[in-house]
């Protein structure tokens, strides 16, 4: 207890003396910088003049900016580790290089273990009128909330005064966090918490030391983390990841959806081990299970962003090696590798053309109707109107506002699927100008799950503007491009692949952009030849789409909507690219076993996984073509 004692005393003694004091406003005004008010109620903000001033001599800085600054600290609550912990950490010599080179100190903790917070560093502007103005807090329109807080300035200007410091408060910490220079890795973009706490533990920990933290699992997995991840591969200092689903309540207080990571990192790590969808502690232990990554191997999967695809077992990164070994990805961006001429974009934010926005009813009085470009108005098509092959997948006619009729029946050639939104169409020209002209638009779904039926659904539409719920590709050889890029993107092997990245709700672009896919190189005229008029079948079943289907080079009627036939075509294409990705039968049987969904509604409704067994006898019949040469 004496010495205990004796170490309080010689604390107290220390954060008394001058240099720690000198070293503790030199490093607050660091922070202060980046926080400080650039407003009349200074003479000046902190500059890189005053700031090496007040390193020559502390004392030579003004009294009301030593005040300001003082004031910051308390309020920011700036905590600078090499002088709280100086056993711990020092700063070596000017002609010493230091151990941790980001923070510029040698030394650290043996052990470091935490369960930071997962939150983004943003103001939440809803929760802070919750309690003071529900009117503000129930009103969901961004446009039409700011303008209710701006009248607060003459209705209310103290709680419009406590409005604008909060936000400046938050505005503030996350401007010292992005630009002061201690989080290069993980404080981009919205960043969250627990990336910044990740980069924090990694400088924390000595060289023979380690470091384990509980975060989110899209510190492995999502673009947002991406650089952090795999600076943590390339640098050696990953030691395993093991991702943990919460369905079964292993943190009671937790959504049974959230998804985490327990990581550790420690130095010299050449592989390191990664394990998935984990429901159990025991699950995670099973050896089965555990997957070894070299960054080398990341790089291979990921080469655009470098984060993590998530593979249930060794036999699912075999496959996806095989994969990603015979094809590139679509779109590469360093160095920038483009086949298809490609671009992925999404057109119209619902809320942020609100006043633009007209309803079905008001345009057409509740029938359906045809538009072209020259109309005044044109539908906005929505994500859940199509579906594979199927751009009359559902429709809002007849429908109520919230949902339109799902799997619409009538699939005759002059039924169309209306949406529930037209918008001027300079408005739609404006925001997607290729729409005059084109014949047909590739659209993929945007909102997905890893655990739906099917991860990537993709059909040609009319030439409609379209709304964020909807991914349009655009390639640079026209028609004839959108076509085989359709049923690439309707296979079941690219759909497995790109699910391996989806791990919140959205199939983001650097999602579609990083699974492999044949290059036009690739594809022989015989393929050519094997595809187009498959997909054209599959996709020209109205009139809505005559155009698409002339400049595809059929100029003849839709064809007729055959479930069987449909089917079967849909086989066929899927056996072909099973081949053209270098698989082997066990390896597509293998794939088409993991969609549970599909499986189980065919065993209920036929006796057997009939996907399963069709697609599997064409390959076969496909590898004997082959091997005799008789078509």
């Amino acid at each position: 207890i004496e010495a205990i004692r004796e170490k309080e005393r010689m604390y107290e003694e220390a954060i008394r003396s001058g240099g720690y004091l000198d070293g503790r406003f030199w490093a607050d005004t660091w922070c202060a910088a980046f926080v400080w008010k650039k407003t009349r109620e200074f003479s000046y903000p902190i500059t890189e003049e005053v700031f090496r001033r007040i390193e020559r001599n502390p004392h030579a800085c003004e009294s009301w900016m030593r005040r300001e600054i003082e004031r910051l600290a308390g309020q920011y609550r700036f905590f600078h580790w090499h002088l709280a912990f100086p056993d711990v950490f020092h700063v070596p010599p000017a002609n010493q290089k230091p151990e941790s080179e980001q923070p510029g100190w040698s030394g650290g903790f043996d052990v470091v273990v935490g369960n930071p917070p997962w939150e983004r560093v943003q103001f939440e502007e809803r929760a802070f009128f919750a309690t003071t103005a529900p009117d503000i807090y129930a009103e969901t329109n961004q446009s039409r909330r700011r303008r209710l807080i701006q009248e607060l300035a003459a209705k209310d200007p103290m709680l419009f005064g406590r409005w604008q410091d909060a936000s400046r408060e938050t505005e503030a910490e996350t401007e010292l966090i992005r630009n002061a220079g201690r989080f290069p890795l993980s404080a981009v973009d919205k960043f969250n918490t627990y990336a910044i706490f990740t980069e924090l533990g990694l400088q924390l920990t000595s060289t023979q030391g380690t470091c384990g933290l509980i975060v989110k699992a899209g510190l492995i997995t999502d673009k947002l983390c991406a650089v952090l991840f795999s600076a943590t591969l390339r640098s050696c200092r990953l030691r395993s990841a093991y991702e943990f689903e919460n369905r079964n309540k292993l943190f009671p207080e937790v959504h049974p959806q959230e998804r985490f990571a327990l990581v550790a990192f420690a130095h010299g790590i050449r592989e390191a081990e990664f394990t998935f969808d984990n429901l159990s502690v025991e699950a995670a232990r099973d050896d089965n299970r555990i997957l070894r990554m070299s960054y080398e191997d990341i790089m291979l999967l990921s080469p655009n962003t470098g984060n993590c695809p998530k593979f249930p077992s060794s036999r699912e990164l075999a496959i996806a090696r095989k994969c990603y070994q015979r094809f590139p990805p679509i779109l590469r961006k360093e160095p920038l590798t483009n086949p298809w001429g490609l671009s992925i974009d999404r057109y119209i934010n619902v809320s942020d053309f609100s006043s633009e926005i007209r309803l079905l009813a008001d345009v057409t009085n509740g029938e359906p109707c045809g538009f072209s470009i020259d109309w005044e108005c044109v539908p906005l098509f929505e994500g859940k109107l199509l579906h594979q092959y199927d751009h009359r997948f559902a429709t809002y006619v007849g429908a109520n506002e919230n949902s339109p009729t799902e799997d619409l029946k009538d699939k005759s050639p002059c039924k169309r699927a209306t949406g529930l939104y037209f918008l001027p169409t300079t408005t739609a020209l404006r925001r997607n100008p290729s729409l005059r002209g084109a014949a047909g638009v590739l659209a993929v779904r945007d909102i997905t799950n890893r655990t739906n039926e099917r991860g990537v659904i993709a059909a040609v539409i009319p030439p409609h503007i379209t709304d964020y719920t909807i991914r349009v590709i655009q390639a640079e050889n026209g028609t004839a491009a959108q076509v085989i890029l359709l049923t690439v993107l309707n296979s079941f092997v690219f759909d497995y692949l790109a699910r391996q990245r989806i791990g919140g709700t959205h199939l983001s672009n650097y999602i579609l952009e990083q699974t492999p896919c044949p290059t036009p190189a690739d594809l022989t005229s015989a393929l050519r030849a094997f595809i187009v008029p498959r997909a054209l079948e599959l996709t020209y079943t109205a009139w809505d789409l005559h155009a698409f289907a002339v400049a595809t080079g059929y100029n003849g009627p839709p064809f007729r909507w055959d479930e069987d036939r449909r089917f079967l075509l849909r086989c066929e294409l899927d056996a072909m690219y099973f081949q053209l990705y270098g698989l082997s039968g066990e390896d597509a049987g293998h794939i088409l076993d993991t969609f549970l969904i599909t499986r189980r509604k065919e065993e209920q409704q036929f006796g057997e996984y009939r996907t399963k067994r069709v697609i599997l006898e064409v390959f076969d019949a496909m590898d004997e073509a082959e091997r005799t040469g008789v078509p």
